[in-house]
């Protein structure tokens, strides 16, 4: 057996909630209900904190449009000082191992959401995300301190 010391990762995920959620039913939906997902990446880096926000704003829609659900969130990452934040859009850390942490609260956040209304369980499937990775880079923005938003 091999041993080595453990090592702090550069870029770690610190916390995640949601700041916005909206739940629509028109309806009784069937149990099997096709759905469609849209997600919206966004991300701020606080260099004065080396922290990094991923925003997923995420929509489901039955194809009928008898239910929706609406949740934006934000998850806090720290990162290492002295990280090159010139780099950062472009350090898959950021714009791939990011979006992949979180996605899995929302599905769960969405699940336990719809299975508490009465409905059934919306269950939204695993998700290949790297089509958000070039989405994300665009919409990453570099700030000093975190502001009161």
């Amino acid at each position: 057996m091999i041993e080595s010391p453990v090592q702090k990762s550069v870029f770690r995920f610190t916390g995640f909630f949601v700041r916005e959620s909206h739940f629509f039913i028109r309806g009784q939906e069937p149990s099997e209900v096709e759905m469609e997902i849209s997600i919206q990446p966004s991300g701020i880096i606080y260099s004065d904190l080396s922290q990094f926000e991923l925003r997923l704003d995420v929509q489901v829609a039955s194809k009928s449009g008898m239910l929706e659900a609406k949740v934006s969130t934000s998850a806090f990452f720290d990162f290492d000082e002295g990280t090159d934040i010139a780099l950062v859009p472009e350090n898959q850390f950021f714009t791939q191992n990011a979006p992949a942490i979180v996605f899995p609260y929302v599905r769960a956040y969405i699940s336990t959401l719809t299975a508490q209304s009465g409905t059934g369980v919306v269950i939204l499937p695993a998700l290949n995300l790297l089509e958000l990775e070039q989405l994300l880079r665009d919409h990453i923005e570099i700030k000093g301190a975190r502001d009161n938003e």
